[in-house]
């Protein structure tokens, strides 16, 4: 519906918070959202390399943290009826980026979503995540029928 200012109104839009029984559980966000109209937008919060008990998986090891954050995105999307295939958009921050890197996450990220899943991507540096053990976060934008 178009309002007389122009701005589009969406008649009926449900948002549903999701935490996957594989994810550990945060009171401070969800581990997706998804949004639900013509189509459903899921916005997944940046998953780390913690197992479903909240547990860090490879303490200083970028390869095992980055395919273990892309298949958190996986399970979260799953839950919210999604799949890599509807990712649209991926975000990574990676702790003291380095070229280097590059090829590990690319390849961690490949075994995990698959070699045709290439959504808009942006890659950023930065000091440090919310535990100094992570290596690297993995947010994702998807949207599905």
């Amino acid at each position: 519906m178009q309002t007389p200012t122009g701005l589009l109104r969406f008649k009926a839009m449900n948002v549903t918070h999701i935490n996957p029984a594989g994810l550990a559980r945060s009171p401070s966000y969800s581990q997706a959202v998804s949004v639900e109209g013509a189509r459903r937008i899921i916005f997944v919060s940046g998953q780390v390399a913690r197992d479903a008990d909240g547990a860090l998986v490879g303490e200083g090891d970028l390869r095992l943290q980055a395919v273990t954050a892309y298949g958190n995105l996986v399970v979260a999307l799953r839950e919210a009826g999604a799949s890599a295939g509807d990712l649209v958009k991926i975000t990574t921050f990676v702790v003291g980026w380095r070229s280097e890197y590059l090829a590990i996450i690319h390849e961690a990220r490949q075994s995990v979503l698959g070699p045709d899943v290439v959504p808009a991507s942006s890659l950023i540096g930065v000091d440090s995540l919310v535990d100094s053990r992570l290596l690297i976060e993995v947010e994702g934008i998807a949207v599905s029928a």
